[in-house]
């Protein structure tokens, strides 16, 4: 039997464009794996998960949600559009450095041990089981001193003592209120600060303890004032509108807490 024969077939079976096409597309079939191999992206693996200190970028990036740890996850594969979650709780962010190297931003989560499970799309990628551990902590709190101002007289005198509106002890509460006083504003002149009284207005002198956060620079911050832990605490006052008190309230004014002073001047006098 001849290799090709007459009629152009090879081996007397197959026509030799057919054959030849055939040859083609058993050529193709390694090239096109190779090329798959070598372009897909790896699957993202979990090395190490580490705790790190949260710096004042984190907190930005948190967009005023709030931020309780910052994890710096290590492996490969990692890429920017993946997602975390903390058990079932999803991440504020998951922060691409490197293929090797991203940080994890944690928001409100309950306390206990938790998997580190990340996502791409709705897919789970990589899962670090029992990496995540979130201690139970009270919150740090501070105690303003001051005045409750600009407010009508229905709501001056239906300020209670009690946890404030709008998220009860985790926003603060009203230890101490004074009694109802007509409302007064303050201006500031060359020579002397000048009250006048204001029309249709009340306030309240008010102690409250108000929930703050502590940052990564050692200073502690809430709605009215500063304190940085390694400055003896001088009076001061602060003027701040607050949220609805009670329910009803619409502002503070004049809350004395503890306050650095600046260095080459005098702490202001606190109002009484």
């Amino acid at each position: 039997m001849t290799l090709i024969d007459d009629r152009g077939r090879l081996f007397g079976r197959l026509n030799l464009v057919d054959a030849a096409i055939a040859a083609f597309a058993l050529v193709l079939i390694p090239i096109g794996y190779g090329t798959f191999l070598l372009f897909r992206s790896a699957a993202p693996a979990v090395s190490s998960v580490t705790r790190v200190p949260i710096t004042a970028e984190e907190r930005r990036l948190a967009g005023g949600s709030r931020l309780s740890a910052k994890l710096k996850v290590r492996g490969s594969g990692f890429r920017p559009m993946l997602r975390a979650t903390i058990g079932d709780v999803p991440a504020l962010g998951f922060v691409f450095e490197n293929p090797n190297s991203a940080d994890v931003l944690v928001g409100e989560t309950a306390p206990g041990t938790h998997d580190l499970v990340i996502y791409d799309g709705v897919q789970e990628v990589a899962r670090a089981a029992k990496a995540v551990t979130i201690q139970a902590a009270a919150p740090a709190r501070v105690r303003a001193v001051g005045t409750l101002f600009d407010l009508d007289e229905a709501t001056a005198r239906a300020l209670r003592v009690g946890p404030l509106a709008g998220g009860g002890a985790s926003q603060g509460d009203i230890v101490m209120l004074g009694d109802v006083q007509p409302g007064r504003r303050q201006f500031a002149s060359a020579r002397a600060d000048v009250e006048v009284a204001v029309p249709d207005r009340w306030e309240r002198h008010a102690i409250l303890i108000l929930q703050c956060d502590l940052d990564p620079r050692g200073i502690r911050r809430d709605r009215a004032a500063a304190v940085r832990p390694e400055t003896p605490a001088r009076a001061s006052t602060t003027r701040a509108r607050a949220a609805r008190a009670a329910g009803r309230g619409r502002s503070g004014r004049g809350a004395r807490c503890p306050r650095p002073a600046r260095a080459g001047r005098s702490p202001p006098a606190a109002r009484r």
